[in-house]
C-alpha cells in the first residue's frame, strides 16, 4: 500500500508542477498551506517532497517551503493574550506578494485538520481569519509590468491520502 501512495504522490507532484502551475525553466517555487495555519501541515511533506523533486526536474531555479505546525496554533489560542488574534505576521503578504510579481509560481498545499480549531472560542477563530483575510487582499494585487512579462502560476491541492490511492 505504501509503495501505491508513493507513486501516487509521486504522479500529483509531476501534475502539480506540469499541468497546474506549468512551471517554466528558472522560475522559483514557494510552496505554502493556508495561511491561518501559518504553511504547509507537516502531514504534507510527502507530497512536499514529491512537488520539490518534480519542481526541479521542471527546471525549478529555487524551490523553498513555508512550514506550519498545528501544535502551534493549537498553543496560541492556549496561551496567547486574548487582544493579539487580530494580528498575522507582517512579512509574509509582502514577500508572496514579491514572489508573484518577480513572476514566480506559489502552490497551496491542503492538508490541515479541518477540526483543528473546532473546540476554541468562535470569537477568536473569527479574529484570526479576519487577520487573515486582511493579509490576503495585500497579497492580491492587479498585474504589474513584471507579471504581463513572465506568467507566474499559482495553484492549490488537497493531500492525497492512501484512502484516495488507486487500489
Amino acid at each position: 500500500m505504501a509503495l501505491n501512495l508513493d507513486h501516487t504522490l509521486s504522479l500529483y507532484g509531476e501534475l502539480a508542477v506540469r499541468i497546474a502551475l506549468n512551471l517554466q525553466p528558472g522560475q522559483r517555487l514557494l510552496i505554502f498551506g493556508p495561511l491561518a495555519n501559518g504553511g504547509a501541515s507537516l502531514e504534507a511533506a510527502p507530497l512536499v517532497r514529491r512537488v520539490t523533486e518534480s519542481a526541479y526536474k521542471a527546471g525549478a531555479q529555487f524551490v523553498e517551503t513555508l512550514w506550519g505546525d498545528e501544535a502551534l496554533q493549537l498553543a496560541r489560542f492556549k496561551y496567547a493574550p486574548r487582544d493579539s488574534f487580530d494580528q498575522f505576521s507582517s512579512w509574509f503578504p509582502t514577500a508572496l506578494t514579491d514572489h508573484v510579481h518577480a513572476g514566480h509560481a506559489v502552490l497551496s498545499i491542503y492538508a490541515n485538520d479541518p477540526d483543528l480549531l473546532k473546540n476554541q472560542p468562535a470569537e477568536l477563530v473569527g479574529s484570526v481569519q479576519k487577520a487573515v483575510s486582511r493579509a490576503g487582499t495585500r497579497c492580491s494585487s492587479r498585474p504589474t509590468a513584471s507579471t504581463k512579462r513572465r506568467r507566474s502560476a499559482g495553484c492549490r491541492t488537497p493531500l492525497p491520502t492512501s484512502a484516495s490511492a488507486p487500489g
